[in-house]
């Protein structure tokens, strides 16, 4: 139980900085805590999970839409919760998200080449893939209400704040073939006018007329294990369900995600039986 114990006391010093006004009304300590009406706790997660974006999204190029983005995306934060009664709780949550999107597609365009043995040009169909690279990162601010539907399982629901602290879109366009044939029966190489020439890069930078707050309806639902009186670990399943668009060039672009998080919770009061 060393183990447990450094980790209640890892819990103690975050405690006494961030959350020094809760202590001021609470005297007893987080390692031998006071039993009370009221049961708070404190806690960190880390959770692991997909993007997926709705809509489309388009770059500043002349180019077609981007559809069907997914990405992986992780999140991390503190959380704190207090009774509202034995069954309810309201608890609010600060985490960083990363909502990292990428999407790409083929397309057929008609290019100039020019025949080796005549001199003379002609167009021919070339095929080539688009990929974008949307990086988004948000720090969001979830109030939220939980109902224990047993001792060990629960439901939350959230409406989330989001602040998109950064907004990075790369798009690459990439030649998929390396010869052409010419209506002549001449087969020609292909090459793009880049440093490799089989890749370009087509926009590297902001991503245009990104929304820089977000609104989001996350519901949860979670499972309760005490390690000890006082201490718990929780799995939770979060999906959230975006209220606003992402950026406004393109059509309802908007970035869902679901997560599997693992909270470790520290309660400060325990609940009065």
């Amino acid at each position: 139980m060393q183990i447990l114990k450094k980790i209640k006391l890892t819990f103690f010093l975050i405690l006494i900085i961030t959350t020094s006004k809760v202590m001021s009304q609470d005297f007893a300590s987080p390692l031998d805590p006071e039993k009370m009406r009221n049961q708070k706790e404190v806690g960190i997660l880390l959770g692991l999970g997909q993007n997926f974006m709705g809509g489309n999204f388009r770059t500043e190029c002349d180019c077609p839409e981007f559809i069907n983005g997914v990405k992986f995306g992780y999140s991390f934060g503190t959380l704190y919760e207090m009774d509202l009664s034995p069954i309810f709780m309201w608890g609010t949550a600060l985490t960083f998200n990363s909502r990292d999107i990428f999407s790409e597609y083929q397309i057929i365009e008609d290019v100039l080449l020019q025949s080796v043995i005549t001199g003379k040009p002609e167009t021919a169909p070339i095929k080539f893939k688009h990929k974008a690279n949307a990086d988004f990162s948000y720090l969001s601010f979830i109030p939220y209400i939980k109902w224990n539907l047993a001792s060990f399982m629960f439901i939350r629901l959230g409406l989330s704040g989001s602040f998109v602290i950064n907004n990075h879109i790369k798009h690459e366009k990439e030649l998929t073939q390396k010869t052409a044939r010419l209506s002549s029966g001449e087969i020609v190489s292909i090459k793009l006018d880049s440093e490799n020439g089989v890749s370009t890069i087509v926009e590297d930078g902001d991503f245009p007329q990104t929304n820089s707050f977000q609104i989001s309806l996350d519901p949860m639902i979670g499972f309760n294990f005490a390690l000890e009186e006082n201490l718990f670990l929780n799995p939770v399943f979060q999906y959230s369900l975006p209220l606003s668009n992402i950026s406004e060039k393109g059509e309802n672009f908007k970035i869902n995600a679901w997560r599997f998080l693992l909270e470790l919770r520290l309660a400060l009061n325990l609940r009065m039986n």
